[in-house]
């Protein structure tokens, strides 16, 4: 069951579910604000969502809060099983764009880390089919 996954729903998610977009956040075009840390905020790269082999995936781009802490931005991969979609529980992979796997975490729907608010939102239209 190939599902086109809309990223729009995502942005809707993340607009209605996690910190309000600052006036900084809302300047970068192409891209959609997902969530942040105290050190890092994420936002995906729009019409990156993807799934392939029962795994839906995005690109997403991690820049720090402030311009005091590291500045380097990462592009990355964030991968998360459809099971784990349907399970509402899981473990997403964080890789780098060539494929090497850059960590794995826990995923609990609804859960307050950032993988689990990135993975909510990309789990969305499997969780909430029509």
């Amino acid at each position: 069951m190939s599902k086109k996954i809309n990223l729009a729903t995502a942005l809707f998610l993340s607009l209605s579910s996690f910190n309000t977009l600052s006036a900084e956040n809302d300047k970068m075009p192409g891209w959609t604000y997902m969530t942040e840390t105290n050190e890092f905020v994420y936002h995906a790269k729009n019409g990156s969502i993807k799934e392939d082999k029962a795994v839906l995936s995005m690109i997403i781009q991690q820049s720090a809060v402030s311009s005091s802490s590291n500045s380097m931005v990462i592009y990355m991969k964030f991968s998360v099983p459809t099971k784990a979609c349907k399970d509402e529980y899981g473990v997403v992979t964080v890789s780098e764009l060539s494929g090497k796997t850059i960590t794995k975490s826990d995923y609990v729907k609804g859960g307050s880390s950032a993988a689990s608010s990135m993975a909510d939102i990309l789990c969305y239209d499997i969780q909430h089919p029509n």
